[in-house]
């Protein structure tokens, strides 16, 4: 469902929306994706401006809200 609705996502990105939506904290989710804190806080940063995500919506509130209010638990 997020796929379809932010089609320009890319497998990247589709799975940094995977790990937040796994509710793992960002140091675990730098240490997964071999980078570091500040190197996923600019990865979502990027992800939230291209996904037109206002900056006062807190991005993982975001993704729970989105994916719930289609009943779908996963990003792809």
């Amino acid at each position: 469902i997020l796929k379809s609705r932010h089609p320009e996502l890319k497998p990247s990105e589709l799975r940094l929306v995977a790990l937040f939506r796994l509710d793992l904290p960002q140091e675990e989710i730098a240490k997964l994706l071999h980078v570091s804190e500040e190197g996923v806080k600019k990865a979502v940063y990027r992800l939230r401006k291209k996904m037109a995500i206002s900056p006062d919506v807190h991005f993982r509130q975001y993704l729970q809200e989105e994916l719930f209010r289609t009943g779908i638990s996963d990003p792809e």
